[in-house]
């Protein structure tokens, strides 16, 4: 109910601004001498408002696409439902899965409320259903679009590698992994002898070895130094992942290949038509607009054969 009252008014304001955006009586510098805009309306025009145009996309712009179901991008679907899980199972037109999604969520929250010693299991259960979640909005996203970048971006930054596996790139996932798997290891070896060195500065104790606390100290520092540097590995790792997802995906439309020729054809050349400049004399001093106006030929001319040169490289 509170779901649709919200689609419901924001239907309402969309429509409320495309009203007083009628009504509004604003004029923007076009070309001197022209009574056109920059945006190709006259100056005259009352419909419409030049300026500043405000934020490309709202939360309103949201509402309005799930109330429409259109107009949405994929972006849009995967932030809107990491905020608000079933929103893209709406937008995707599969309503059906919005109580699946709220069922199981519910009863693994309310079996780890009501369960005292076991609440792990029901906790990771709607953890997983809420990934699941916003995972199968942006498969199931639909797009003329092939293949569509921001959705293989999406796709490694939830689980890496797979907009590699999405572009065909399958023989890169294995490298992205080693990187992971390498500072992982280096993460984990200088957190522990981190943790072995403090633990000694706070109980000499039961430290029996040679080195002296200055020692300790630097080994201590050092430790947690490269630490640091192997999360910030580990990052870049992920970062490197999801920019290659999206910059391949993008790619992937042209054509690299050595194939290099020159085709030559012969062509018809219509000279009916000539291209002649008018100049527009400028309005308080402006300097005047010279304007490309094509218009059949005055005297009739026969078309003349050509060729038409064409290059592949």
């Amino acid at each position: 109910m509170v779901f649709s009252i919200a689609l419901l008014c924001a239907s309402y304001n969309t429509a409320s601004a495309q009203h007083n955006l009628s009504e509004g009586t604003f004029t923007t510098n076009g070309v001197p001498g022209s009574n056109i805009d920059n945006n190709g309306y006259p100056q005259n025009d009352t419909t419409y408002t030049g300026g500043d145009e405000g934020p490309t996309f709202t939360i309103g712009d949201y509402f309005h696409g799930l109330a429409i179901q259109d107009s949405l991008k994929v972006q849009h679907v995967f932030f809107g439902s990491l905020l608000m899980p079933g929103t893209a199972q709406y937008y995707n037109r599969q309503k059906w899965k919005i109580p699946v999604i709220y069922g199981l969520m519910g009863g693994c929250i309310g079996g780890a409320i009501a369960s005292k010693e076991n609440r792990a299991p029901f906790v990771i259960g709607a953890v997983a259903t809420y990934f699941a979640s916003v995972l199968d909005g942006v498969v199931c996203y639909k797009s003329d679009v092939t293949p569509l970048p921001a959705r293989h971006t999406i796709y490694s930054a939830l689980i890496p590698g797979w907009g590699q596996a999405a572009n065909g790139d399958y023989w890169k996932i294995p490298i992205f992994y080693a990187g992971f798997a390498a500072t992982a290891y280096f993460w984990a070896t200088n957190q522990q002898q981190y943790n072995r060195y403090k633990n000694y500065l706070l109980h000499p104790e039961e430290y029996h070895g040679s080195l002296s606390q200055k020692d300790l100290i630097w080994y201590r520092d050092k430790h947690r130094r490269y630490r640091d540097y192997s999360i910030l590995g580990t990052a870049l790792v992920y970062i490197l992942n999801i920019i290659d997802a999206n910059v391949f995906a993008h790619m992937s439309s042209f054509d690299i290949s050595d194939d290099m020729g020159i085709t030559m054809t012969p062509s018809v050349i219509d000279n009916s038509m000539q291209s002649t400049e008018v100049s527009v004399p400028g309005e308080g001093g402006a300097p005047a607009t010279t304007i490309n106006v094509s218009k059949p030929s005055v005297a009739p001319v026969e078309p003349a054969i050509g060729f038409t040169l064409g290059i592949t490289f």
